[in-house]
């Protein structure tokens, strides 16, 4: 039985550690990495100690006493064996082992107190080899690892044999004439974004496939070449798609083809076609070639017609339609599909008419120039149609929006110049609805709408408020008469000015010159 409570924990140092193992390494032997990990720390020295000085070969012993830690090191370690126990590991923390252990494949021997089902139950889940009871028997744990270490050499032995097929090199996808049939399986691997192949190469070089393919790097894709068929190698592709979602940042694509009878320079380009399907379905796919297949034919450009429907859908801002019209164009859900490059270019075409509406309405700002450019830059790089689409709505929204503000500074002007020129010119009689509306350039009925939209009133009112205004001025003077008052605020009719002030004051304007000569006596 072990107890390690009295277990001084300690370290050997670097350098001999080293030293000592490349010694055995010399003679043939594959030196194991071993972690334990336990929330009793006191158990976790204890059983490193025990590692240590024992007959195992192990270049490495490690502790890990939490969840964290264990994750860690399993990512940065990548240990051949490890020893854990189960009740440190709880929800999340469970998937994530599970997960991790289904990556990295580590021999895994289960430690717990408890004894009962429930606990073995988890540890067939986990996929461990053994379940050991606490207290731990010293003997019978060196015996599994002795046992694991033994297992995982012969594996990685006959990892390391040299494959019986001639790897594959560039010259047989680029160069014409090699006409070998290829019978093996294919898969393409290629980022969201160009420039990320370095990334891609990192992550299929350490991922632990059970029969290693051969890697080949190309400019934006890394082509993974097994040299046979295998029935299960589209679930090994989502398999690789979860670790790839899982580990890094940014969304992958994975082609596999298994097509028969074909150079490995026909898969390599049939996969290359089927490639660009991602342009339609988005990234984070896995997609299985079927047979080959050619892009439809489509006018890049818009038709007069299309021509004419979008400057109507412009001009009037109706973004309803607009939309329609784009998920109409655009959507493909099935059947043939159109050159992505001649969708890129009738996007272009879609955005000459905005940047004539953009014109229109002089919009020419910094902000406005930046966000059209990017949306350009989109329009010719971005990887997935959906996008391109969602970011030409987006900045029509925002156009739209532009013009809004606008259209509300113009009407607000258009007011505001209208009471200037009643102002200046209300002593004028014949001063109308329509000789204002002619010097703001507007429509009358457009400029009667204005006044009741920004003023809450109608012209008339907004008139008549100006000329009673200026009449209780002219009042204050008691030398003019009524009748001369009415003339000069614009009123040719004195018994018409009358009523008009009585309806707004409540007072005849003789009544409002006593009320306000009273009051200033007083």
């Amino acid at each position: 039985m072990l107890c390690w409570e009295n277990v001084i924990p300690f370290h050997l140092e670097e350098k001999s550690f080293k030293l000592k193992y490349k010694r055995l390494a010399k003679g043939g032997v594959e030196m194991k990495r071993i972690i334990v990990c336990d929330r009793d720390l006191s158990e976790c020295y204890g059983m490193e100690w025990l590692i240590r000085s024992s007959h195992l070969q192990v270049e490495r012993a490690g502790i890990a006493c939490s969840p964290e830690e264990l994750f860690e090191q399993m990512e940065t370690e990548r240990p051949d064996v490890i020893c854990l126990e189960l009740d440190m590991f709880q929800g999340r923390e469970w998937e994530q082992l599970k997960h991790y252990a289904a990556i990295f494949t580590p021999a895994l021997v289960a430690v717990s107190a408890e004894g009962t089902y429930a606990k073995a139950m988890q540890a067939l889940e986990l996929g461990c080899v053994d379940l050991l009871i606490k207290p731990l028997d010293s003997e019978k744990l060196l015996r599994h690892l002795h046992k694991l270490l033994r297992e995982k050499h012969s594996v990685v032995q006959s990892e390391k044999e040299e494959p019986e097929w001639p790897c594959p090199s560039y010259r047989d996808l680029f160069l014409p004439g090699r006409t070998d049939s290829f019978s093996g399986d294919v898969v393409l691997i290629q980022h969201e974004e160009k420039g990320k192949t370095v990334k891609l190469l990192e992550f299929a070089e350490a991922f632990p496939f059970t029969d290693k393919p051969a890697i080949l790097p190309l400019s934006d894709v890394v082509m993974l070449v097994f040299p046979d068929r295998d029935p299960w190698r589209e679930k090994l592709c989502h398999k690789l798609l979860n670790s790839w979602g899982d580990e890094n940042n940014g969304l992958a694509v994975f082609v596999l083809d298994q097509k028969e009878n074909r150079t490995l320079q026909e898969a390599y380009q049939r996969a290359l076609l089927h490639l660009q399907r991602a342009f339609f379905i988005g990234f984070d796919q896995v997609i299985v070639t079927g047979e080959a297949f050619s892009w439809e034919r489509i006018d890049p450009l818009l038709t007069p017609e299309e021509q004419r429907i979008w400057i109507e859908m412009l001009r009037d801002n109706k973004l309803t339609s607009l939309k329609q019209w784009l998920y109409g164009e655009f959507y493909y859900a099935s059947g043939a599909l159109p050159d992505p490059r001649l969708l890129r270019i009738k996007l272009t075409s879609i955005l000459a008419q905005v940047r004539r509406y953009m014109r229109n309405w002089k919009m020419a700002g910094e902000d406005v120039e930046r966000a059209y450019y990017n949306l350009f830059n989109s329009v010719l790089n971005m990887p997935v149609l959906a996008r391109i689409v969602q970011e030409l709505i987006l900045f029509i929204q925002f156009l739209f929006e532009q013009t809004r503000r606008v259209e509300t500074v113009q009407k607000t002007d258009v007011v505001h110049e209208a009471l200037r020129y009643m102002n200046k010119h209300y002593q004028n009689p014949k001063l109308n609805l329509t000789r204002v509306a002619e010097h703001v350039g507007r429509n009358p009925s457009y400029l009667s709408q204005l006044f009741s939209i920004r003023l809450k009133q109608s012209f008339r009112h907004a008139l008549q408020d100006i000329r009673i205004a200026a009449a209780k001025e002219l009042l204050a003077d008691p030398m003019l008469a009524i009748g001369e008052i009415a003339e000069r605020v614009g009123y040719a009719n004195p018994a018409y000015f009358s009523k008009a002030f009585k309806k707004q004051t409540a007072y005849s304007p003789n009544q409002y010159r006593i009320r306000e000569l009273t009051t200033e006596k007083d």
